[in-house]
């Protein structure tokens, strides 16, 4: 019996944490369902984007309207049905999430950390909403899970090659996602580049593969915004005030008071 005592409890953590990130998305699908529950005029932009599937639109890359598309073709095109993809991918991200912190840590962290993301007030309130940050935080957190694998497997001495594959992909989708995810590739680098056994990565195969797959899909917008005048980069810049005061102290601490009441 003690030497079934770790594998009992790695199971039961497992257990626990699933049965609570389904519970969690049984009550929001409900919500959903709801007639009181109606369209936010974004997500009625975004819907009849998916009308005309392309690799872009005005204000956006293309993802939020695939992933709407594909969610109101199964469900309908009826407000519990364009929310349905974004939804699950919050639950998706969860998953991930706990399966990065058993990675790093064990299973018991990684349950507890699945349920801790589904149950922030980010979380739950954009979880019945058809926004871009769905889509963008499920790819975000696959790529970082492509990039952890492939350090542990490194670490191990195996080929990390799929691995690297897998972070490219990711950041890719996360790019026609949200342009925000250019930040995470940067991440990478900084990373690999401060530690001297980590730098000879650079002189494999796998860092360069992941960019070359994520710049590819990448290309998809980047063609679509050259034939239509890079409306969607103007656009991108004129919201972030690039051309304005790079500095905001102000802005700044109001901005981490923010993140201090997201997670709750």
């Amino acid at each position: 019996m003690p030497q079934n005592s770790p594998k009992m409890a790695r199971t039961t953590w497992l257990l626990l944490g699933a049965a609570g990130l389904l519970a969690l998305l049984g009550y929001r699908l409900w919500l959903l369902s709801q007639p009181w529950v109606g369209l936010y005029h974004d997500e009625s932009y975004y819907y009849h984007w998916s009308l005309i599937p392309d690799f872009g639109y005005y204000s956006k890359p293309p993802m939020i309207a695939w992933v709407i598309g594909l969610s109101s073709s199964l469900w309908g095109a009826t407000s519990a049905g364009i929310k349905l993809g974004p939804a699950l991918c919050w639950f998706g991200t969860a998953i991930v999430m706990g399966r990065i912190a058993t990675i790093i840590w064990n299973i018991r962290i990684g349950a507890v950390t699945a349920v801790i993301f589904y149950t922030t007030p980010l979380a739950g309130f954009y979880s019945l909403f058809a926004t871009t940050d769905g889509p963008f935080l499920l790819f975000w957190s696959l790529a970082l899970l492509g990039f952890i694998n492939a350090q542990q497997a490194v670490m191990d001495k195996r080929d990390p090659l799929i691995w690297w594959l897998a972070a490219g992909l990711a950041t890719g989708l996360g790019l026609l996602s949200k342009y925000t995810m250019f930040a995470l590739p940067f991440s990478f680098l900084i990373f690999l580049l401060i530690s001297p056994e980590r730098r000879a990565q650079f002189r494999t195969l796998g860092p360069w593969l992941a960019g070359v797959v994520a710049l590819a899909l990448f290309s998809l917008n980047a063609l679509w915004n050259l034939d239509n005048g890079f409306v969607a980069w103007q656009h991108t810049s004129d919201i972030a005030k690039l051309d304005g005061q790079t500095l905001h102290p102000g802005a700044l601490i109001e901005f981490w008071a923010a993140q201090l009441g997201i997670f709750g």
